[in-house]
């Protein structure tokens, strides 16, 4: 096992995908073909990192990085937990090995601010750290929790009304000769701006974006002539 660099996001060490792929003896292409296969399985800040832009070329900056890395258009930092998930998708001995080193040398931090501390002190400052932990968790959950039953039928009611009132109301030429095609437009722009296959897997955190998108939602020009057409009794 080579001699790592050590490199940190939020206080956690980190690994890029060139060195976790190296230390597992397997291609960066598979540690990309793993998180692809498994994405719903991957949370970001817990188990991966992801820098793009100008948060990559600061990170970069002030990193030793590997010059592959540099060059990567989006820059993944993958976590132990992260390290874990690749692992098992891996399931290769050489992966687990290797973890189980990572994780007692590489991703294990000595603490020096515990050094010298009474037990009462080390006490609470693993409390506090356990709390800030849960709240992390609980923040991230939130923004992997998708809409409930209740909130996906608002949506739909909201791309209804929408509908209506963009072809001059329900009974109207347009809305009897083009609601169906509307309806669709709205629902693919919606699922391509979310990027979701589904009303129901609308992210909770992003249930207020939703509503506003499709309460101001307005078709593109082709479909617009349509509309303008119908309504004016034109054939369509």
């Amino acid at each position: 096992m080579n001699q790592l660099t050590v490199i940190e996001r939020e206080n956690q060490r980190v690994m890029t995908t060139a060195v976790l792929a190296e230390e597992y003896a397997t291609t960066t292409q598979a540690i990309t073909n793993n998180f692809n296969r498994n994405k719903e399985r991957y949370i970001e800040g817990k188990h991966f990192y992801c820098l793009e832009g100008d948060e990559k070329r600061e990170f970069i900056n002030q990193t030793q990085i590997d010059l592959g890395s540099k060059n990567a258009s989006k820059l993944y930092l993958w976590t132990e937990k992260g390290a874990l998930l690749h692992a098992k998708s891996l399931g290769t001995d050489r992966a687990w090995e290797v973890y189980e080193i990572l994780v007692d040398t590489y991703f294990k931090k000595h603490d020096l601010l515990l050094d010298g501390m009474s037990t009462e002190m080390k006490a609470i400052l693993m409390h506090d750290r356990k709390l800030q932990e849960v709240q992390q968790d609980v923040k991230l959950l939130k923004n992997t929790m998708t809409v409930d039953h209740g909130q996906a039928r608002e949506i739909e009611c909201i791309r209804k009304s929408r509908a209506a009132t963009i072809l001059g109301g329900i009974g109207s030429d347009a809305y009897n000769k083009l609601g169906s095609k509307v309806f669709r437009a709205i629902g693919h722009d919606y699922k391509e701006f979310f990027n979701i296959n589904a009303y129901s897997n609308t992210p909770v955190a992003k249930f207020a974006e939703a509503k506003h998108y499709l309460k101001n939602w307005v078709p593109d020009n082709n479909l617009q002539l349509l509309i303008n057409a119908a309504n004016r009794g034109d054939v369509v």
